[in-house]
Order: C-alpha cells, then sequence, then structure tokens
C-alpha cells in the first residue's frame, strides 16, 4: 500500500535530516552513499514505481540535469530542421514529452499490453511534477478529482 503525501514528506524530511548530519559528523562519502541507497530503498519498498525512480537516478544522475540536456538536444536538432532556433526547451517540459510519448505507445495495438509503457508515463509524469517544484507531489497512483 502505497504511504500518503503527508507521510512521503516525512520520511524525505527524516531522510535529509540524517543525511545532513553524516556530512556534518565528517562521514565519508561512501558512507553517506550507502545509507542514503538504504533509507531511500527502504522508503520506496511500498512504491515500486519510486525504486524505478531511484535506481534510474543512480544510473543517469539528476534528472533535471539530464532533462535539461535533452531539451537543449532536441531544441538543437528543431533549429537545424526548422532553420531558426526555438525557445528553450525546460526539463519537466522534456519529462512530459516523454510521458506523451509513453501514451502514444499505450496506445498502440502493439505496446498496448506492455507494463513499462504505463509505469514509464507516471513516472515521467512524477519527475515532472517534482521538477515543476511541487514539494508533495501526488503518489503515482493515487486518485485525482479529474
Amino acid at each position: 500500500m502505497p504511504a500518503t503525501d503527508e507521510t512521503s514528506a516525512q520520511l524525505r524530511n527524516a531522510i535529509q535530516s540524517l543525511l545532513e548530519s553524516l556530512v556534518q559528523s565528517g562521514y565519508p562519502a561512501e558512507v553517506q552513499d550507502r545509507v542514503a541507497a538504504m533509507l531511500v530503498f527502504r522508503a520506496a519498498e511500498t512504491d515500486p514505481e519510486a525504486q524505478i525512480r531511484i535506481e534510474r537516478r543512480r544510473i543517469y544522475g539528476d534528472p533535471r540535469l539530464n532533462l535539461d540536456a535533452t531539451g537543449d538536444a532536441w531544441r538543437g536538432i528543431l533549429a537545424q530542421h526548422f532553420g531558426y532556433r526555438p525557445p528553450e526547451i525546460p526539463g519537466e517540459i522534456v519529462a512530459l514529452m516523454l510521458a506523451a510519448m509513453k501514451i502514444v505507445r499505450a496506445s498502440c495495438t502493439a505496446g498496448a499490453g506492455h507494463a513499462d509503457n504505463y509505469i514509464d508515463g507516471r513516472n515521467y509524469i512524477q519527475i515532472a511534477r517534482e521538477l515543476n517544484g511541487e514539494e508533495n507531489a501526488l503518489q503515482s497512483d493515487a486518485v485525482s478529482d479529474v
């Protein structure tokens, strides 16, 4: 069962506080990284999609940097194609565009049965919300009023 928004925020704050105290106490970076990984993994046990985001962050680094760089690359390609420099494409917009790609894939007959289209789409939307500054972004399977 996924954690509530309030519980998630409290957990994030507790993890951040603990990590800050490790830094202030002078623990080596290796110890800090191991403790962070253990705490984040435990926090994500109730949210498998969060585990995916955590693993991707470990592999690819900060999503903001990665998605901003992707937006810059897309902008360069579009400039060459259209002959003028389009406006900046920020990371949260790149994440939404990637989510849209996953939605299109899921809507195709061949892609409808692939769970990763749905999981990745929700994760890209969650990342977009986080990059857009929503501190307490909804859990991936919370019900909205839409």
